[in-house]
């Protein structure tokens, strides 16, 4: 949950570029509208050489895809790499039908705003308890809520109060919800952790 500043990410495409590197981007869990732009590299202007992704590209059912620029595609040759969920038919039809929806409904728009939604409303709770969240960062639906404090028991309340969310390193709340969550459901976030941060 740690943005990389474009500049070193620019920096970085061109190092790869000026020395013949191949640039590749894992958009496993940025991509498919996550960060608010259907592909987290979108944000930093840039073209990977290959860029992976999965997950959500099936809507959870096992799907996995590689990208690749033509020249690049080319050293793959059909039936010379083969994977696990390289894309039966069932699949790859989901898939297909994932991405019309995605693009039909502007998911990619509503994951940056509901994202700025939800960063706004968690930088006023750091705002009101400074001394418990030290930072509040992310892109669009991929947000992580830093504390000062140790977050096991911020964790526990929260799942207690029915709000599912990861904890890293024992002080971050990595959040990742639905990219259909709603506005209500984002706010009530909010209120619970300021709720859970007010009686510490």
């Amino acid at each position: 949950m740690l943005p990389m500043d474009k500049e070193y990410v620019q920096a970085v495409a061109e190092l790869c570029q000026a020395e013949n590197v191949l640039l590749i981007v894992d958009e496993v869990q940025t991509g498919m509208c996550r960060t608010g732009k259907f592909w987290a590299h979108q944000h930093y202007g840039i073209t990977p050489d290959i860029f992976t992704a999965s997950k959500a590209l099936a809507n959870g059912l096992p799907m996995g895809a590689m990208l690749a620029k033509a020249h690049v595609a080319r050293g793959f040759l059909p039936g010379c790499h083969a994977t696990t969920f390289g894309g039966g038919g069932l699949v790859s039809s989901v898939a297909s039908k994932v991405l019309d929806i995605m693009l039909r409904d502007d998911i990619a728009g509503r994951a940056r705003d509901m994202g700025a939604l939800a960063v706004d409303a968690f930088l006023k709770l750091q705002a009101k308890h400074p001394d418990k969240i030290a930072t509040v960062r992310g892109m669009g639906l991929m947000i992580g809520i830093a504390l000062n404090v140790p977050g096991t028991q911020v964790h526990i309340d929260l799942r207690e109060a029915g709000f599912v969310c990861n904890l890293a390193h024992g002080t971050v709340l990595r959040l990742l919800p639905s990219l259909l969550i709603s506005a209500e459901d984002l706010l009530a976030f909010a209120a619970c952790l300021d709720d859970i941060l007010s009686k510490q």
